[in-house]
């Protein structure tokens, strides 16, 4: 089970950037995997902030919320040789779905939100 001991995410949060991965890393260790948490950004981010989807300064009448999601199981990459299959990216990226539009009020609306699928059905990344 995935128990990282985070607060509630509907309020602002007092962990850091830094702490949430390091807690991930933890976690994905815990569990037996080697994967290791990273964050790619195209602006520089102060990993000691606190963790944050939406800045506090946001305005809904000036702004939007934009999301893209992207879940690859990679299941067609099955050889006597490599197997980098993925189970639960796609349940991932339904679960964080439901989590941004219902927690944190992110809009599912076509240009507002993207969803990149690799399973025949939606757009693949």
């Amino acid at each position: 089970s995935f128990d990282m001991d985070l607060p509630d995410m509907t309020q602002m949060s007092t962990i850091s950037w830094a702490d949430l991965l390091r807690k991930m890393k933890a976690e994905i260790q815990s569990i037996g995997y080697a994967q290791m948490p990273t964050i790619t950004a195209s602006r520089k981010i102060n990993l000691e902030k606190a963790f944050s989807l939406v800045p506090a300064d946001f305005d809904p009448e000036k702004n939007k919320k934009r999301s893209l999601l992207i879940g690859c199981n990679y299941s067609n990459t099955s050889s006597d040789a490599f197997n980098a299959e993925i189970k639960a990216s796609h349940d991932d990226i339904r679960s964080m779905k439901d989590f941004i539009v219902n927690v944190h009020g992110f809009s599912d609306a076509p240009g507002l939100m993207t969803v990149l699928l690799d399973d025949g059905r939606h757009q693949p990344p």
